[in-house]
């Protein structure tokens, strides 16, 4: 059997008979090593899955800056119909081209 406590009514009414736990001041900021916050080994050595996804981005934007330059090319050479011609399929394919990366890059994500 538990033990048992005598304690007066006006104390009980108080609320003075119960133990004061002693609280601990909320902290606001906690330090932790840089480690775990940024390691330029993971960013030197990423695992397979975000090394592909990186290099999807990358082609993509490597493509994206190609035809932007192929354009400012063609126009410089006075070839503007062929630049118009390369204008028309990209408006028509770079939105099917970045959603379908996007989609590509979610999917394939471990982090998400």
């Amino acid at each position: 059997m538990s033990e048992q406590q005598r304690i007066n009514f006006r104390d009980f009414m108080d609320g003075s008979f119960k133990e004061k736990k002693k609280t601990v001041g909320l902290t606001l900021f906690s330090v932790l090593p840089a480690s775990t916050i940024f390691s330029p080994s993971s960013m030197l050595n990423p695992p397979e899955p975000i090394a592909q996804a990186y290099g999807l981005i990358f082609i993509v934007g490597g493509v994206l800056i190609g035809v932007a330059l192929l354009e400012r090319l063609l126009i410089m050479e006075r070839k503007q119909e062929l630049a118009k011609d390369i204008v028309g399929y990209v408006k028509i394919a770079l939105p099917w081209v970045l959603v379908g990366g996007l989609i590509l890059f979610v999917l394939t994500n471990p982090l998400i």
